[in-house]
C-alpha cells in the first residue's frame, strides 16, 4: 500500500491514515497481512516496487518536472496503476471542470499520454473483485470513477495493455482516504 507524497502535510497524513485504515479492514476480513503504508516521492523513489499508487490531488502540490512526468508515464506503460483521487467536494462546492481537484489533475498530468477513459462499466473487474460493487463512495458519494476505455467488442477485442492488462489509471473524486482513515484510537 503506497501513496504519492504530495508535499502537503495534511494531505499526506490523510493518505497514510486512510491506507492504514484500509489495511486494518482487509486484515480483519481476509488473510492479508499488510505492511505500513509507504509515502512515495515521485522524483526520488523507484516506482516499480508499487503496482498501485494512490494519489490524492491538491492545488498546493508543486508542478512536476519533465523528468518526473516521464517517470510517471513509464510507470504506467510498464504495468503500474495510478489511482488518482481529485477530492472534488473536499476542495470545492461543486463537481466538474472548474473544481480545484480537476484543475490540479489537468495542471499536474495534462501532458501525459493517458489512454481514452470511460466511467467504470458494470462488468468491469473493479465492480466484481472482493465484493460486488455498484458504486464507489468515499467521504462523498456520487462521483464517477474513470478507467481505461475498452474498444467496441469488450475485453476480447482489447489491445494488449502495458504490463498485466490492468488500466494504467483509475480516476475518482470522492476523497477515498478520508473515508478509510483511522487514528490511533
Amino acid at each position: 500500500r503506497a501513496y504519492v507524497s504530495t508535499g502537503v502535510p495534511d494531505v499526506d497524513a490523510m493518505s497514510n491514515a486512510g491506507l492504514t485504515g484500509l489495511g486494518l479492514w482487509l486484515k480483519a476480513r481476509t488473510s492479508y497481512e499488510p505492511e505500513a503504508p509507504v509515502g512515495v516521492n515521485l522524483a526520488k523513489d523507484d516506482l516499480s516496487f508499487f503496482p498501485l499508487l494512490y494519489w490524492p490531488m491538491d492545488p498546493r502540490e508543486k508542478d512536476l518536472s519533465p523528468e518526473v512526468l516521464s517517470k510517471v508515464q513509464d510507470y504506467m506503460r510498464n504495468g503500474g496503476t495510478l489511482f488518482i483521487d481529485t477530492r472534488e467536494l473536499t476542495l470545492g462546492p461543486t463537481r466538474g471542470a472548474n473544481n480545484p481537484g480537476d484543475e490540479t489533475l489537468k495542471r499536474l498530468l495534462g501532458t501525459l499520454d493517458l489512454p481514452p477513459l470511460e466511467p467504470v462499466p458494470s462488468n468491469h473487474v473493479l465492480t466484481k473483485s472482493f465484493y460486488l460493487l455498484s458504486s464507489f463512495p468515499g467521504r462523498w458519494a456520487g462521483g464517477k470513477v474513470w478507467v481505461q476505455a475498452l474498444p467496441p467488442g469488450g475485453a476480447d477485442a482489447a489491445p494488449i495493455r502495458g504490463g498485466d492488462g490492468v488500466s494504467p489509471v483509475i480516476i475518482g473524486s470522492d476523497d477515498y482516504a478520508a473515508a478509510w482513515a483511522v487514528d490511533s484510537n
